[in-house]
């Protein structure tokens, strides 16, 4: 199994579980004019995730 898609696979689980951090807390794009994502503020997985 590749890094990525064990990765992802760890992330649904632990979003199931309740587990999951929420990305918006730590994503460079954390903004409302910058994030089009439609989950945010309280996105547990984003492909467009980027650390601060």
């Amino acid at each position: 199994m590749a890094a990525g898609v064990l990765t992802r696979w760890w992330r649904r689980v632990m979003t199931r579980l309740g587990l999951a951090p929420i990305l918006c807390d730590t994503c460079r794009y954390d903004h409302p004019s910058a994030c089009r994502n439609r989950e945010r503020p309280n996105a547990t997985e984003c492909g467009e995730y980027v650390k601060r």
